[in-house]
């Protein structure tokens, strides 16, 4: 089923929430810190404590799974 939009059928987005919890679990990260958006893209917001492996292992697991993501990486460092 999709969404109707001036005529043209639109795909409704993909639920991955089993995939993310795999990755989640994988990574050893709380599933939390992956969120899918309305569009079916997933952002990724890690804390500072996160280490970059962590980071690492779950962008990573995104792009194998060719799930849509968005991440970026802030830092506190001076």
């Amino acid at each position: 089923m999709g969404l109707l939009s001036g005529g043209t059928v639109i795909a409704s987005p993909v639920n991955h929430d089993k995939e993310l919890q795999a990755i989640a679990r994988k990574c050893e990260v709380p599933r939390t810190w992956m969120k899918m958006s309305s569009d079916g893209v997933v952002s990724v917001t890690a804390p500072e404590t996160a280490t970059y492996g962590q980071v690492i292992c779950m962008v990573n697991e995104l792009k194998d799974h060719k799930i849509p993501a968005k991440s970026g990486l802030v830092s506190g460092d001076k």
